[in-house]
């Protein structure tokens, strides 16, 4: 039997209580989250294969896990700046697809030399820095020039290295 359209809206709902139950436990422990993030990372380091032919298993296993710290950082974030004044929201997508790709681009590189060879590695290299240089650019456009638009519009003192 197929479940029907209320059947999946019911599970679609418990899915995001779920995360929402998550996101709040994430927020009452964050020392503990900072713990278990760190001990999962050196985990990594041990992995059978490491060393061998397994490379991309673990910079997959890196990169999941930097993709997770990156998901208790926004949570942590959220809820910290829900007093002060926040960027517009597609900005502030702009930034966590910028870190997103950070994360995850020696593992697009190593999937571009596994399946593509050398140019296939050269080729989403190429595709991957210049994404990340559009977007960058896009952040600039929106913070009007600014490199670190983030400083003043979150009402700290601006870094005093920007115009060196």
């Amino acid at each position: 039997r197929r479940p029907g359209r209320l059947g999946r809206l019911g599970r679609l709902r418990r899915m995001v209580v779920g995360v929402n139950a998550y996101e709040e436990w994430v927020a009452q422990h964050p020392i503990l989250i900072q713990e278990l993030e760190n001990w999962a990372h050196t985990a990594v380091y041990f992995l059978p294969g490491r060393y061998q032919e397994a490379e991309l298993r673990s910079e997959a296993a890196c990169s999941l896990l930097n993709l997770l710290s990156l998901y208790h950082m926004r949570i942590l974030e959220k809820r910290r700046c829900r007093s002060t004044p926040r960027l517009k929201p597609w900005v502030s997508s702009l930034h966590t697809t910028v870190r997103v790709m950070q994360n995850v681009e020696v593992l697009i590189e190593m999937l571009g030399r596994h399946f593509g060879g050398g140019t296939g590695r050269w080729w989403t290299c190429t595709l991957v820095e210049v994404a990340k240089a559009l977007v960058r650019v896009a952040l600039v456009w929106a913070n009007g020039g600014r490199m670190l638009g983030t400083h003043e519009e979150e009402g700290s003192a601006p870094n005093s290295a920007v115009g060196s």
